[in-house]
């Protein structure tokens, strides 16, 4: 018996967060995920150094990476290290 709920899947006792769930049933592995991010991230990067000089806001930077704010957010600062605004406030990209 499978019972859904918005926070976990139950199958014959065991437990598996929705997250695991959905990537699971999409067959998408956590290497392929960090991959598509690192892509994400590159693409927000080529257009900030496309605009030197221009203040992008993170709504430009995430739509360059195909992604919303929030995710944008979380993706750039875990792939390079630091906020996209600090490193569009000092002016470079990581190389």
């Amino acid at each position: 018996m499978i019972t859904s709920t918005p926070s976990r899947v139950e199958r014959n006792g065991a437990v598996a967060p929705a997250s695991t769930r959905s990537r699971r049933t999409l067959g998408v592995t956590s290497d392929r995920v960090s991959e598509l991010h690192e892509q994400a991230v590159e693409r927000a990067i080529l257009v900030m150094c496309d605009n030197i000089g221009k203040r992008l806001s993170r709504r430009e930077m995430a739509g360059a990476a195909f992604l919303n704010r929030y995710h944008f957010d979380r993706v750039f600062k875990g792939t390079v290290g630091s906020s996209s605004s600090v490193i569009t406030l000092s002016g470079s990209a990581p190389t």
